[in-house]
């Protein structure tokens, strides 16, 4: 295989199987195979996902689908600037954006479709040639860290459909057997309110307010439209006091991802593939140029002077 060629299979996040790894350890150590080694997700963002699928075929041969359904609840202790911009969501929709483009980001090679409603998200796996079809392990890996991710992100009453079985969220580790063939799964709630957070009227510089919004959650695809229901004001309200204020979306956004990026840089605590996805990038060229455009240095150049 040439050196730079992608893996036949695709890739798996550093990050996410790092996470897997640790709570399948504790909850039996049997449950990894002997001489499994994470690379550390600031070394490299991403691994081949035959790692992944090695890992989660010999889980699931060891202790059956619960342990692989219940990786998800780690969460809550998770490290790293990927679990915590899927977590600052406000809505699962939110969150279910951000997966996506998670997926897209890293050139996955097997992805998730998913519809989303009030009550829940109707989820299906494919995947993208080369790529093999989705195994049954790795589909209970996402389905059980999507619905895990929903309940953090303001959905109540959680629970996990895979295939006729039905089981609330705190009962996924209990089950024990799902068919082979899975790749289609729901995960339901109590409806939440698609809305988003409206701030309370401010008196104040909109430009102002509106770059706290954006730099509060760097991770989402913003737009002028969201961020405007957000302040209370109409798009076309806000663009007049943006120009008023000589300034505009585009330039405020890209302030924040920079910002946001120049922090995640000078902490040492990522790899730079993860700091662009965290930052809102769709993809790593973009991130580059943006950083490379405000700072007139690469984000590479940047870690090596701040750090220092």
């Amino acid at each position: 295989m040439p050196r730079h060629s992608r893996p036949p299979d695709g890739f798996a996040s550093t990050g996410l199987l790092a996470l897997a790894v640790s709570a399948l350890r504790r909850r039996d150590p049997d449950l990894v195979p002997p001489g499994i080694e994470i690379p550390s997700p600031l070394d490299r963002a991403t691994v081949d996902s035959g790692l992944k699928h090695r890992i989660l075929k010999h889980a699931l041969a060891a202790g059956g689908p619960g342990p692989i359904l219940a990786i998800g609840a780690a969460l809550r202790l998770a490290d790293g600037p990927t679990p915590a911009v899927l977590m600052a969501s406000q809505t699962p929709h939110g969150m279910v954006e951000k997966w996506l483009r998670l997926e897209r980001y890293h050139h996955t090679g097997n992805r998730c479709a998913i519809e989303t409603d009030r009550c829940g998200m109707k989820v299906r796996r494919f995947s993208v040639p080369p790529a093999p079809s989705p195994g049954l392990p790795e589909t209970l890996l996402v389905a059980g860290v999507l619905a895990h991710l929903a309940d953090l992100t303001g959905a109540r009453d959680t629970w996990v459909d895979l295939g006729g079985e039905r089981r609330p969220l705190a009962e996924l580790h209990l089950i024990t057997r799902v068919h082979a063939g899975l790749t289609e799964f729901r995960i339901g709630w109590r409806g939440v309110d698609l809305r988003p957070e409206v701030q309370p009227p401010i008196p104040g510089d909109p430009a102002a307010r509106l770059g706290a919004l954006l730099a509060a959650d760097t991770g989402r695809t913003w737009r002028l439209g969201d961020a405007a229901l957000s302040l209370g004001m109409s798009p076309r309200a806000l663009q007049r006091a943006l120009k008023n204020a000589d300034t505009g979306f585009a330039r405020l956004l890209r302030k924040a991802r920079v910002t946001e990026a120049g922090r995640l840089l000078r902490a040492d605590a990522a790899g730079l593939a993860e700091i662009g996805y965290c930052c809102g990038y769709a993809d790593q060229a973009h991130f580059q140029r943006d950083f490379r455009r405000v700072t007139n240095m690469t984000p590479g150049e940047y870690r090596a002077i701040a750090g220092g």
